[in-house]
């Protein structure tokens, strides 16, 4: 059964959550695991409770108390996003892992790890007095901004919804973390061959750009010409994957373990610290030092997650392509997902890992890349491979004193830049787009493998060196004809064959595609000539005919276009999308004066019921034809809060989807207190498909008299739905939290079969509910927290607290047939049930300082 669980929450000012385990859990130890604290670019604080990602609290940075949060939870991303900067972030002016807590704590953004955040500017010249400048690069500017001014540097910076407007163009970007992406080898991609014919790498200089290289090991011994550290560590390689990486590329191979080019030179630029993390401007200053130093070819085993926006990194790598004319070898990834940044930078020559038998490694990221561009480029050795060990490292797979066995795509790329390096000797006047046509044009394809797995197949340098033809074209994407077919357009791609010889080569043109594992119909490509003579020295080109009129199924195409000359042989991958059957869904929204609702401040999202992919609902939206759960969130001028819910939303023709927030209702929960007032209420859903499948959604509205929740279409299943409102009151105090408060109200309402149409319900007595009597015993004056959550089947929200000051005593008010989980200070009770109309005395007392 595959599980998804999303969350979409709005944290409110002064609420304090202080979420417990899900499941019962032993007393905590005396020394309990310390928070973890994210300061957002706003100023405003994540606090992650013991360092739990399920433990969550907001503190609002000063003078921002009234700010409202949005947080969005899937498998791949968590944001907690201030609702003042939604606009900035939806119009491209402040990069949105800004607010991706996930990467902020994984890569080390965390306080406890620095008191600053780091970021680069790009589209205009910066002077910012809150932040200093730590380096000034053609590809923007990289600043350090201390935490305790980050919601100034906002303002005076002028992100768009906090002060005054930037420039047109202008950028905030996370300087975010890259990581390093860790003998029969070098034989396996020809390159023994190529040696034999002359071609060692001699006069060509390569640029590593990694952890550093140890220059001392025998393998490395005169091979470096520049070296430059940018980092704060030590120049040393105390990590050890920069030695690694350099000696693949040019190792001499003293103990036999030889590098693909071993009479190339080395730059070692050092851009990764001791722990294999290389910060984007820090990479960015490499890239430039290394294109200054002349380097031909540039190594870049390294790499982080993929935006949906090509970012500085990427940006740099496609400009210094066009202008200097500098291969950028990087690697793919090794997350066996996507590939990652910058190796889906257009220009450069992106690198998947094989193993020694010729199969795909499982980590190996494919593609495709942004834009259903193939990616990875090529393949190269990438698994147990054997090179130089740096003096000092510690790797997990010495080999001997000197050596150390590794495996990544880390270890794939250096192959390939070693390679390049051959092929630059060559031809001194090659450049970047003549030393990856050639590359690519001459690997050798794994028929098992897709272009999206293999690009166009493991680096053969043997073949490079030997043939006189190439493809400039190194790949073709037909893009997505769009559904239905009847009337579908042949679409037409040019391919370009460059011959380096002195005399003409006639090629055989062959074209293969297939669905799966199923050759696509006669027709399905066409070639404007089987046979194309390319002069010498000239260039021939071939024109190349998708026709998705074919009674085919519908899906993806992968394939290749194969030019044979004797022993030349030359590959371009093919990827053609036949769009399954698909509807344009369009969507407005429309906002309590009955008007569009400004961008920014609506979420419309369609969820596929047999995968939960999700799909941005947004304008028009195109569907695969399917059922989808249909949510919506409008956010209001004065703070209101909108839900909108269709447990299924089927998919069958083109439609037109009106979300009015002002067919939602009011939610209205009332209680004998006359002074009780909403603190917060959970609202949310799970739901499950026939065959197992299940999501799970909440979100959060604190001060729950600006809630409205509405619903579309018809029941589903009871089984397949269930809706819940959790609401929780008191005696607010003056900062709108708990604190002091002598009672709180926790009731669980629930729906099945469809969403709710507002909500409205009354306590006429206390009785109704069960009452527990929390008491609160220790040192007079003591101060602590007590936390409380109610779940039931479907239903699994955060719990909430409040601070007290001992002693105290809590009257809860709390519904029946839910299971109750209580903590005070460091003590956490398994959940129990209450019956209603009865009063139970919980008593705890406060742990004595030993």
């Amino acid at each position: 059964m595959r599980t998804r669980r999303w969350v979409l929450a709005l944290l409110a000012p002064a609420l304090l959550l202080v979420p417990l385990p899900t499941q019962a859990a032993e007393p905590a130890a005396p020394v309990a695991t310390p928070d973890k604290v994210v300061t957002l670019i706003t100023g405003d604080q994540v606090v992650l409770r013991g360092g739990d990602r399920d433990r969550v609290s907001i503190v609002q940075a000063a003078g921002r108390e009234q700010v409202g949060f949005e947080s969005r939870r899937t498998a791949e991303e968590w944001t907690v996003m201030p609702s003042d900067v939604r606009a900035a972030v939806q119009s491209g002016q402040l990069d949105r892992r800004l607010f991706d807590l996930d990467l902020l704590v994984r890569d080390g953004y965390d306080d406890a790890a620095r008191g600053d955040i780091p970021v680069l500017v790009t589209g205009s010249t910066v002077a910012a007095r809150e932040a200093t400048t730590v380096r000034a690069l053609k590809s923007g500017t990289a600043l350090s901004v201390p935490k305790a001014k980050a919601a100034g540097f906002l303002q005076q910076f002028g992100v768009q919804g906090i002060g005054r407007q930037t420039a047109t163009g202008t950028k905030i970007w996370l300087d975010r973390t890259l990581h390093t992406s860790l003998d029969h080898s070098v034989p396996q991609i020809g390159a023994p061959a190529a040696w034999q014919a002359g071609y060692t790498g001699k006069g060509v200089t390569v640029a590593v750009l990694d952890s550093g290289i140890d220059s001392t090991h025998p393998d490395l011994a005169g091979q470096v010409v520049a070296a430059k550290n940018f980092t704060a560590d030590p120049a040393a390689d105390t990590g050890g994957h920069g030695t690694h990486v350099a000696s693949t590329i040019a190792g001499k191979g003293t103990n036999g373990h030889r590098g693909v080019a071993p009479d190339a030179k080395l730059l070692d630029g050092k851009v990764c610290d001791d722990f294999g993390y290389c910060s984007e401007s820090t990479v960015l200053a490499g890239v430039e030092w290394a294109v200054a130093q002349q380097a031909k070819v540039v190594n870049l085993s390294l790499g982080g997650p993929a935006g949906d926006e090509t970012d500085p990194l990427e940006q740099a790598l496609d400009r210094f392509t066009r202008e200097a004319g500098t291969l950028f070898v990087v690697a793919a990834g090794n997350n066996g997902r996507e590939v990652e940044s910058p190796g889906t930078a257009a220009s450069a020559l992106t690198v998947g890992a094989i193993d020694a038998d010729e199969k795909l490694a499982d980590f190996s990221a494919p593609g495709p890349g942004r834009g259903g561009a193939i990616k990875p480029d090529l393949t190269a050795p990438g698994v147990g491979i054997v090179a130089a060990r740096a003096g000092g490292s510690h790797p997990e797979e010495p080999v001997g004193d000197r050596y150390a066995k590794m495996s990544g795509t880390s270890m794939a790329t250096p192959h390939a830049a070693g390679a390049a390096a051959l092929l630059a000797q060559q031809h001194a006047g090659w450049k970047a787009p003549e030393l990856k046509a050639a590359l690519t044009s001459t690997a050798k394809a794994n028929p098992e493998l897709t272009p999206y797995q293999q690009g166009s197949g493991r680096v053969d340098v043997a073949r490079a060196v030997g043939q006189s033809v190439v493809a400039a074209t190194t790949s073709v994407s037909f893009g997505t004809a769009r559904w239905p077919h009847a009337d579908d357009q042949p679409v037409t791609r040019q391919v370009t064959y460059r011959n380096f010889g002195s005399t003409p080569v006639t090629l055989d043109l062959r074209a293969e595609l297939k669905a799966g594992s199923s050759p696509a119909p006669a027709g399905a490509l066409r070639l404007s000539a089987e046979r194309l003579t390319v002069a010498a020295g000239g260039e021939a080109s071939v024109q190349i005919v998708s026709d998705t009129t074919h009674a085919g199924p519908d899906g993806l195409y992968t394939g290749r276009l194969l030019a044979t000359a004797g022993a030349q042989q030359v590959v371009v991958p093919l990827v053609v999308d036949k769009e399954v059957e698909s509807y344009d869904v369009a969507v407005t929204t429309l906002g309590a004066d009955g008007k569009p609702v400004p961008a920014g401040q609506a979420f419309v999202s369609f969820a596929r019921l047999d995968s939960w992919e999700p799909f941005d609902g947004r304008d028009v939206t195109r569907l695969p034809k399917g059922k989808y759960v249909l949510d919506a969130t409008v956010f209001g001028p004065a703070g209101q809060h909108y839900r909108i819910v269709q447990p299924e939303f089927d998919v069958r023709r083109d439609a037109a989807v009106v979300l009015d927030v002002r067919t939602a209702k009011p939610v209205k929960v009332s209680v004998p207190r006359a002074d009780a007032r909403g603190f917060v209420s959970f609202f949310g859903y799970q739901r499950r498909t026939a065959t197992g499948g299940e999501m799970s959604t909440w979100n959060l509205q604190p001060l729950g008299d600006q809630l409205f929740l509405g619903r579309l279409g018809r029941p589903v299943p009871n089984e397949q739905f269930k809706a819940f409102l959790v609401s929780y009151l008191g005696r607010l105090a003056p900062d709108g939290s708990l604190a002091g408060s002598p009672f709180v109200y926790g009731l669980v309402d629930t729906r099945r079969g469809q969403f709710f149409d507002g909500f409205r319900r009354t306590i006429h007595s206390d009785r109704q509910l069960a009452h527990v009597v929390a008491q609160y015993r220790g040192p007079a004056g003591t101060e602590d927290s007590w936390r409380l959550v109610g779940r039931q089947p479907g239903v699994d929200t955060m719990p909430i607290g409040a601070p007290v000051t001992l002693p105290h005593t809590v009257h809860q008010y709390l519904e029946p047939r839910t299971n109750w989980q209580q903590a005070f200070a460091d003590e956490t009770r398994e959940p129990r049930q209450y019956k209603p109309g009865t009063t139970t005395t919980e008593t705890w007392t406060h742990p004595t300082p030993s």
